[in-house]
């Protein structure tokens, strides 16, 4: 029986089976949320614009943010986290907000990031012993999920009011009966528009007819990574007003609203866990594209150096 050629250190490395990559890559992933560690995330200038903007909102006049949650399972890895320090930001400043999506999928983050947030700075407050407790209709109001996106929207700008066209939040409130709602009639009582998103054409929606002839609101965008190069054509001709670029955005921004508290290796939030994550997972795959090509040069060189 012939004894199998035993493989060279060359075809060892490069006949790396996929099934091990993809467990190492799984580990990268898994590991820094199961353990709870964060890292330092890098200035984004384009975070840094959407922190300032929302710095300059007043928070006295009465009026509102809207949050649209155009996203669900599929992109909330870096949705979830810009959504979540973005009301952060909101919530800290005292300034009400309304969820709404363009999509049924979104309606269980509508619930539950807001209230997660609320909840964490509630507990917050309690420690330091800050009696301000933030609550569903006092500080956020969940419009839900509406179907037909494009006349939703459009309708939205035109009505003259605001509380009869929504009608309704998600549990079936009257809008007349919900305290951040008493002085919203038009449009224009939303100082910002913040729109996050993952999905193709969701944010033409919104930078189409979500403003009238005599307003147009400061815009805030949230995209996946994958989408970044379109959204900056958009932040160049200053149709938005600050970006949040993936999930590395969202970390740099949890930065910016904690101040003096941000500490992503002891007590990390969702953003900077998922950008420990992604960060991780990205060293294994130039670990193994450098494997790889290591192998394959070593090949081409011991093929060059054989008797012909």
């Amino acid at each position: 029986m012939e004894t199998p050629k035993k493989k060279s250190f060359h075809e060892f490395l490069i006949g790396v089976d996929r099934r091990v990559v993809y467990v190492l890559l799984l580990i990268a992933l898994i590991y820094p949320l199961l353990r709870g560690t964060g890292m330092q995330p890098a200035k984004m200038t384009t975070a840094q614009m959407a922190y300032d903007a929302v710095e300059k909102l007043p928070t006295d006049s009465g009026k509102m943010v809207w949050v649209a949650m155009d996203w669900g399972p599929a992109t909330q890895a870096e949705n979830m986290p810009q959504t979540a320090v973005f009301i952060e930001h909101l919530m800290r400043r005292k300034i009400a907000f309304c969820t709404y999506s363009i999509s049924f999928s979104s309606e269980p983050f509508m619930k539950s990031v807001p209230q997660g947030v609320a909840d964490r700075l509630n507990k917050e407050n309690e420690e330091e012993g800050t009696p301000y407790r933030y609550e569903y209709a006092k500080d956020w109001v969940n419009i839900g999920f509406r179907p037909a996106a494009v006349l939703f929207v459009r309708g939205l700008a035109k009505t003259d009011d605001v509380g009869e066209y929504l009608s309704v939040d998600v549990r079936g409130t009257p809008m007349s009966q919900i305290p951040c709602m008493k002085n919203i009639k038009t449009i224009q009582d939303f100082i910002m528009l913040a729109e996050f998103t993952g999905w193709v054409g969701a944010f033409n929606i919104w930078v189409q007819f979500f403003q009238t002839k005599d307003y147009k609101p400061i815009f805030v965008h949230g995209c996946t990574s994958i989408t970044i190069p379109e959204a900056f054509i958009y932040l160049d001709s200053k149709q938005i007003h600050g970006l949040f670029e993936g999930v590395a955005g969202a970390a740099y921004y949890s930065k910016l609203i904690q101040g003096d508290k941000f500490d992503p290796v002891k007590n990390p939030d969702l953003a900077t866990k998922f950008m420990m994550s992604l960060s991780m997972a990205h060293l294994v795959i130039i670990l193994f594209i450098i494997i790889s090509n290591i192998g394959i040069w070593m090949s081409k060189r011991q093929k060059k150096g054989a008797p012909s």
